[in-house]
């Protein structure tokens, strides 16, 4: 077993990594419908055969502290003079519908791969997920900051914090 620092390292390497990679080809679909109140995914347990379980769960803390601060409602941000949404502990990109930029947009891929772990997921980010963020920019992403949606998203992200450092270990 390697000690936690070590998987310290690799999870911020990975985030590094991740939020620097060249852009990949964006796929486009139509939005679908919005649909509130659904009910929040029960996790399975995530593994990553590199990373034990308990390991996981304590670097997906530490991620979240030091990205957050402990405050959940940074799982949801759109930082000042960026063109995109950054979601989770892992600050995973989504561009808006139709837009592209020099970074690699990670957030579908998050949500592909929590699809695969048997995750239950609201059912507009099914939706939406490939097309792009609904939100055009940052200041209609902030008028929606307090939208069933945003809340809904901000709490499934907080829910999913372990599979989303174990998908950074990958």
């Amino acid at each position: 077993m390697l000690n936690k620092m070590h998987w310290w390292w690799v999870a911020s390497s990975c985030l590094l990594m991740a939020a620097c990679a060249p852009m990949s080809q964006q796929q486009q679909t139509s939005l679908g419908a919005v649909q509130n109140n659904l009910p929040l995914p029960t996790l399975p347990h995530a593994t990553n055969t590199a990373v034990a379980p308990s390991e996981l769960q304590w670097i997906a803390e530490k991620v979240y502290i030091n990205e957050t601060g402990g405050n959940p409602e940074k799982l949801v941000s759109w930082n000042a003079q960026e063109e995109f949404a950054s979601l989770g502990i892992g600050h995973f990109i989504w561009y808006p519908v139709g837009r592209t930029g020099p970074f690699t947009e990670t957030f579908p891929a998050l949500l592909s791969y929590m699809q695969t772990q048997g995750v239950k997921m609201p059912t507009w980010l099914y939706t939406c997920a490939a097309a792009g963020a609904p939100w055009p920019n940052k200041a209609a992403f902030e008028q929606a900051a307090m939208d069933p949606e945003v809340k809904e998203l901000r709490r499934f992200l907080d829910q999913t914090r372990t599979l989303q450092a174990n998908f950074m270990a990958m």
